[in-house]
């Protein structure tokens, strides 16, 4: 199987061609070489349930996480924020194994049990030990890692307007979704609009913020509000 078509061959039915296509090429490259050296009864039972995702499919999940868990300290716990996570940055993907991400058979548990034991050698890792299924290039989260962009030169990973779109998503729900002040920053600039503040000690404030006559679709319906979180799976 040629090198380009390593990953795309073990993406699961029905999953958009993007989450292979549009991951960051250094992490893609060192994913195709693990999933090469494993031997053919551990590669036949992997398969890549997701892997680069939008702002805007990350804002999707992370409202079903706000409708689940009922508040944004308990969905932060669980998902990322849309900007925040490694998926959106085409540094992370999501296995399974033998159809499901926590295995209950035997190929399944040796599949698992293999990655996990060679990633470091292929410089990756599974960085939460709640998500098995969960893995990166080795220093994705301490800034020493070095992200290359997607193997297309001409792949879109980031226009202002993928992200505002994200915004929008998160924000057309029945309660305000804090938006990460990095992210904020940004499209503040890019989009005419003028940034959030933050309360004592981090606490957030909500502030009215001007929308742009080619704002997206959500945008109008909510004020942002602003808090800064670290922690909770991505």
């Amino acid at each position: 199987m040629a090198d380009e078509d390593i990953l795309m061959g073990i993406l699961a039915s029905g999953q958009p061609d993007s989450y292979v296509n549009l991951l960051d090429d250094r992490f893609r490259s060192n994913v195709e070489r693990m999933i090469e050296a494993a031997p053919p009864g551990v590669r036949d039972h992997i398969k890549i349930m997701s892997g680069r995702r939008s702002n805007k499919r990350q804002a999707q999940l992370f409202r079903a996480a706000l409708r689940k868990y009922g508040s944004y300290r308990e969905a932060r716990r669980y998902v990322a924020p849309p900007g925040k996570s490694q998926h959106n940055k085409g540094t992370a993907i999501d296995l399974r194994f033998d159809g499901k991400t926590e295995p209950d058979t035997k190929a399944g548990l040796a599949a698992r049990d293999w990655v996990h034991a060679n990633a470091k050698k292929f410089d990756l890792y599974f960085p939460m030990e709640w998500e098995e299924w969960h893995i990166e290039p080795i220093g994705s989260r301490d800034g020493t890692y070095k992200r290359t962009g997607p193997r297309d030169p001409s792949a879109n990973t980031g226009r202002p307007s993928d992200h505002l779109a994200g915004l929008g998503a998160a924000l057309s729900g029945t309660e305000p979704v804090p938006v990460p002040i990095s992210r904020l920053s940004g499209l503040a600039i890019s989009a005419g609009l003028t940034n959030t503040v933050l309360g004592p000690a981090g606490a957030p404030m909500r502030q009215n913020i001007p929308v742009p006559r080619a704002a997206p679709r959500g945008l109008l319906a909510s004020p942002l509000s602003e808090t800064v979180h670290s922690s909770g799976r991505q």
